[in-house]
């Protein structure tokens, strides 16, 4: 038995930002891991493709707020789904060979925490195309972090490249104040293709 039409219809519902109905899903799917495990059949069928795109569902949280004249700051932590916890049957279909004994501990493995850049849109906050997070080995003069930021999914479209002097600092300061409460490690790496928005120096 294959899977393939459930797969279709998780990256429908997370297209659509519909988590009742993934989890729904992912529930489907761990009763019938469930079922296949008692039976002693390891033919569970996925995809080395599908196991890896499940693996990679995650889950958004926003855990701090802070506000600006013009824009908010969301910090998001970001964690996997599917997990020892939620749905421990369907983890180890999708465990890949090399991972068996490992399982995932790391649930912030790939993402961890980073700020969202929103703008008020029609009177609403509305996200961006941009998120910030820290170099998290990389200080300056006085030991301060440096804040880098990236394009990142939908959203209004947004340039930090052009942002003034003064945008860059009051965005800086305000998102120095979320590492009184998350330690700058479990901030997400920043890509390759991420830019300092500040210390520029």
């Amino acid at each position: 038995m294959k899977f393939s039409n459930k797969i279709k219809q998780i990256k429908e519902a997370r297209k659509q930002e519909n988590l009742d109905l993934l989890h729904n899903l992912l529930n489907e799917l761990e009763y019938s891991a469930e079922y296949y495990e008692k039976n002693g059949n390891n033919n569970f069928l996925f995809t080395d493709l599908d196991k890896i795109y499940l693996k990679n569902i995650r889950g958004y949280n926003v855990v701090d707020v802070s506000y600006g004249l013009d824009y908010n700051l969301e910090v998001i932590e970001s964690n996997q789904i599917i997990t020892e916890k939620t749905y421990p049957n369907l983890l180890k279909f999708i465990s890949l060979p090399k991972e068996k004994d490992k399982g995932i501990k790391n649930e912030n493995h790939g993402m961890g925490y980073h700020i969202h850049f929103l703008v008020m849109h029609k009177d609403k906050p509305e996200r961006t195309n941009v998120i910030f997070t820290f170099g998290q080995s990389e200080l300056v003069k006085n030991n301060e972090p440096k804040l880098f930021w990236e394009y990142h999914g939908g959203g209004l479209e947004k340039h930090p490249d052009r942002f003034k002097k003064r945008r860059r600092i009051a965005i800086y300061d305000t998102s120095c104040g979320f590492l009184r409460k998350i330690p700058i490690g479990e901030f997400k790496k920043r890509s390759n293709e991420s830019s300092i928005l500040w210390p520029n120096t």
